[in-house]
Order: C-alpha cells, then structure tokens, then sequence
C-alpha cells in the first residue's frame, strides 16, 4: 500500500522546504563569511586571545550542517527512506538547539566584544604619537571601514592624514574626510553583524522546527504504510 494522499503531499513539500532550509544554510554561511572579513577589518584593535571571529565561523560551519542535513532530508523524502528522515529529524532538532543556544550567546556576548573593541581602540589612539605601529594601524582601520578621527574626523585637528578620505579624493582635509568617527564604526560593524547573525539563526530555527514535524510525520506514514504491504 502506497502513502496516501495527504502523506504524499508531505512528502513533496518536506522537499521544497529542504530546498529551502539548504538557501537558508548558504545565506547562514554569506552572512557569516561577510561578517568574519569586516571584523577581520577591524581586528588590529583586539587582543591576541580575543577571537572576536568565532562567532562569525561558528555560523559558517553551522551554514554548512544545514546545508549538509537539508540534501539528507531531500533524499529521505523522495526515496521514502523512514531510517534517513528520522536522523535527519534527529540532526535537524540537534542544529535548532545549538541555533538558539547560539543566537543568545552572540546577543549577550555582543557588548562584551563592543567594550574589548573599544577599549582597543582607545589604547590605540591614545598611542598614535608614541608608536609608529599604532599610526600605521590607524590609518588601516580608517582606510578600510571608512571613518576618521576617534570620535569625529576634528580629533586630527587640521593635520588630516590621506586614510581619512577617499582615494580617488584629489585633496584630503576635513570638508572631503570619512563624517564617522573610528569609534562609532567599529561600534557599528560589531553590532549590526550580530544581530543579523543571531536574528537569522533564529529564523532559520523557527523554520527548522517545521522540517522536524513534516519529517515525523512523514516518517509515520512510511511506518504505517509499510504494516499494510
């Protein structure tokens, strides 16, 4: 006896929701990849033992189980192979878990990156006239992410230095400078990223759960099916 009708509506859509769900991993694995090279833009201002970029790899590995259990889930449907639809139940309801548990980790541990940012920074720009190494550093982070100055591109005075503006800028003074100051960007790279991080591990969460009731439910089916062939 064949799955009837409902079942077998199930079954199709539990494999365009994968098809969705492995999207949903390589947008995970983008926004993570993106994330990972702007804190890398700014990871003069941390410490050696800081690794601001865990989180951010974190989420591409993450990306890339979804995506891997997504093809399984796939498979199980179309082949109607109740032994892979219940691991990929199993793995799917593993990966929401460690989703949330991450999601919260990366809003609560968000300031506490923003703080060590900061107070890097500020050693920095309080250094710049001692070390050479702090003036160059200086002046990567300001041609990278686009700002000047610590709190406003003023804090030069009227020395503004060639990373404070564009470089195809033909003169560099305070009117053609970066408006931003270092400090509120760095503030900002930190804190945008996170949140769309943790917002859309969540989401992905939320759909997930969804893949792990058509995939029991799928799977009971099978099961029921199979007693009556």
């Amino acid at each position: 006896m064949g799955l009837n009708c409902g079942a077998s509506l199930i079954k199709y859509v539990l494999f365009v929701f994968n098809l969705i769900c492995a999207i949903g991993g390589i947008a995970l694995m983008a926004v993570g990849g993106i994330a990972l090279k702007k804190i890398d833009e700014v990871k003069d201002v941390f410490n050696d033992g800081d690794h601001p970029g865990f989180f951010p790899a974190a989420i591409i590995a993450l990306g890339a189980l979804i995506f891997i259990i997504a093809f399984f889930g796939c498979c199980g449907a179309i082949r109607e192979s109740q032994c892979l639809l219940n691991l990929y139940a199993l793995c799917l309801l593993i990966v929401i878990v460690l989703q949330v548990l991450l999601s919260i980790y990366v809003i609560v541990y968000n300031r506490d990156v923003q703080e060590t940012a900061m107070k890097g920074w500020d050693r920095i720009w309080g250094g710049r006239s001692v070390a050479e190494i702090n003036r160059r550093t200086i002046d990567k982070v300001q041609e990278t992410i686009h700002c000047c100055g610590s709190q406003y591109p003023l804090d030069w005075g009227l020395a503004i230095p060639r990373s404070c503006c564009d470089p195809n800028s033909q003169v560099c003074n305070e009117l053609y400078s970066y408006r931003i100051g270092c400090k509120q960007q760095i503030r900002n790279i930190t804190e945008n990223y996170s949140a769309w991080i943790a917002y859309l591990s969540l989401v992905m969460a939320v759909i997930e759960l969804v893949g792990v009731i058509f995939g029991c439910c799928l799977s009971s089916n099978i099961r029921n099916s199979s007693r009556y062939d």
